[in-house]
């Protein structure tokens, strides 16, 4: 993955989202567009990247629409070099077809592969300077956090 170099940025910030579908996601990423402006004065671009089809990314988790780049991980390979990737369970398959969600329609390759939620931040050279994942999809790092980060790694 290119980091922030290409675009002249200090730093690149990396969402590993499930899919619009989960509200946990969803409000993470409006949270960090709240914040955008001040990870554009950090000089940190952000980019999320998730295994649902285009047309579902596209609407976004942000009701008019991302303002930032979504890559579509078809197959979850961005996902599993980063370590993130799973396969859900039959039990958690039916839970979520019950609840009229069924992934093999959502994610672009028709998989039930999904990423652990993850939050990176990759400094100029390439490092990663900051990584958050938890298998509990509730928890994530706070926006004003990474903006700070960012913030420390302008300097």
């Amino acid at each position: 993955m290119e980091t922030g170099r290409a675009s002249g940025a200090s730093s690149l910030v990396v969402v590993f989202y499930r899919g619009t579908w989960c509200v946990y996601c969803s409000i993470y990423l409006r949270g960090l567009l709240e914040i955008q402006s001040q990870l554009s004065d950090a000089n940190a671009a952000l980019i999320a990247v998730s295994p649902e089809a285009a047309p579902a990314s596209a609407d976004g988790a942000i009701a008019e629409g991302p303002r930032f780049p979504v890559l579509i991980d078809h197959g979850g390979k961005v996902a599993e070099q980063f370590g993130l990737t799973f396969e859900m369970d039959d039990a958690a398959k039916n839970v979520l077809k019950s609840s009229g969600l069924d992934l093999e329609k959502r994610n672009a390759d028709g998989r039930w592969i999904l990423p652990v939620p993850g939050t990176f931040v990759i400094d100029r050279s390439g490092h990663i300077a900051y990584a958050h994942v938890d298998a509990d999809y509730r928890n994530r790092p706070e926006p004003q956090q990474i903006a700070a980060i960012c913030r420390a790694l302008r300097r």
